[in-house]
C-alpha cells in the first residue's frame, strides 16, 4: 500500500497492538488540533485482535490531502515525508495519516 503513495517508501518502524489499545490511541486528543475521534472503528473488533501500525518514510507530496504546511519560523513549505498505515488481522491495509515527519513522529501505540 505504501508504494502506491510513494515509489521510494521505506518502512521505518512497525508495531503490533491489540485492537482495544489501537482504539484508545485513535481516541486520544490529537496534538495538531485536528478533529478528535470519539468512537474508534477498532472498537468494533475483538479487543485482543492484533493490529499492525506501520510508519513509512519517503516522498509523499503528491498524495497529501491538503498542501503541506509552511514552517512558521522559516516560511519554507514542509514536505509530506511520513505515511502511517494500519493492517488488520485479516490483512486489510488502511491509510491512517500522512504529513511532515516532525508532525508525525514514530510512536508505539501501546505506550
Amino acid at each position: 500500500m505504501a508504494r502506491a503513495y510513494g515509489l521510494d517508501a521505506q518502512l521505518l518502524a512497525g508495531f503490533e497492538v491489540p485492537a482495544a489499545r489501537m482504539a484508545a490511541w485513535d481516541e486520544r486528543a490529537p496534538s495538531d488540533g485536528g478533529p478528535q475521534i470519539v468512537n474508534s472503528k477498532w472498537r468494533q473488533r475483538p479487543v485482543n485482535e492484533r493490529v499492525a501500525v506501520c510508519y513509512y518514510g519517503g516522498n509523499f507530496d503528491k498524495f497529501g490531502l491538503r498542501p503541506a504546511p509552511v514552517d512558521a519560523t522559516t516560511a519554507v513549505q514542509l514536505r509530506f515525508e511520513r505515511l502511517v498505515v494500519t493492517v488488520s488481522a485479516d490483512g486489510t491495509a488502511g491509510f491512517r495519516s500522512i504529513g511532515p515527519a516532525r508532525s508525525l513522529p514514530v510512536e508505539d501505540p501501546a505506550k
